[in-house]
This record gives structure tokens, C-alpha cells and sequence, in this order.
């Protein structure tokens, strides 16, 4: 869960930069466990995502809400959600359609009581206050085409 981590260093450590940062709290673990959860559950699509840590760390784009998820989340500054679902047609190496499933995680995020934004394709969700723009609605498409449903 959102507590998780393979070393308690790693909390220590996020602990000392959320100090040297003065940064505020805009989520806990039982809001962050909510999310994962509900997540996890779904069967057809999982959102692309990313994540910067406190320490200044921006991780690669993943799609794995197992194993693969920014923990332990005490060191989550922001958590990128790509809300864009790409059907590809393998066969002609072409997208035949998008589905947007921000109305369904912004729904998700106001039960939970989590702090976002939404941009063209990607909801933040904040870990900590003040708020971080850096990188917002960017997307690496290399990275989130190996994301993309495919026939």
C-alpha cells in the first residue's frame, strides 16, 4: 500500500526534504490507498502514469499500479495520470480510436477528496502544497505508445 517501501531510508529521506522544503500535506495514505485500490480493480484500462518525488526525482512513464507505483507515496510531490485511452489497430499501425476517461478519474479523485488538475491529457494529483506546474500535460508520446491498447 501507499506505505510501503523496501527501506526505511527512503522515508527518512523524503521526510528531511519535505522539512527543507517547507512543503504542506495535500494527501495521506488513506487518500492515496483509495486511489490505488479502486485502480487495481479495474479490468479493461489503467492509467499511464508518473510521478515526481519530493527529492526532485521524475520517474519514467509506467502503467504497472502493482509493484511499479512511486513507493512509499510520503515522498510523492505529484502523480501524473494520462486519462487518454488509444485503440491501435496493430495491422495498419494506426489509431482508430481515443477514449477520454478524465470524467471517470476526476469523479474517482472528488470521492477520495484528493487535490488535482486537469490538463488536455493528464490529471496531477497533488501530494504536497504549494503546487508544482513543472512538466504538467507533457507527455513523452515515445514512452506512452508502448501504453496504448492495442487489437
Amino acid at each position: 500500500m501507499a506505505d510501503a517501501s523496501a527501506s526505511e531510508k527512503d522515508k527518512i529521506d523524503a521526510l528531511r526534504f519535505i522539512k527543507m522544503q517547507n512543503l504542506v500535506g495535500a494527501a495521506n495514505n488513506t487518500k492515496w490507498n483509495e486511489l490505488i485500490c479502486e485502480v487495481r480493480e479495474w479490468k479493461n484500462w489503467k492509467p499511464p502514469f508518473r510521478s515526481k518525488w519530493v527529492t526532485g526525482h521524475i520517474s519514467e512513464w509506467d502503467c504497472e499500479w502493482c509493484y511499479h507505483l512511486p513507493f512509499p507515496f510520503i515522498g510523492v510531490k505529484w502523480l501524473d495520470l494520462y486519462f487518454i485511452e488509444e485503440i491501435v489497430d496493430v495491422r495498419r499501425h494506426q489509431s482508430i480510436k481515443e477514449h477520454d476517461h478524465s470524467e471517470s478519474l476526476s469523479e474517482l479523485l472528488d470521492k477520495i477528496g484528493l487535490s488535482y488538475e486537469k490538463g488536455k491529457t493528464t490529471i496531477r494529483i497533488w501530494g504536497y502544497l504549494p503546487k508544482c506546474f513543472e512538466h504538467f500535460d507533457e507527455t513523452n508520446n515515445y514512452m506512452l505508445n508502448v501504453f496504448k491498447q492495442r487489437y
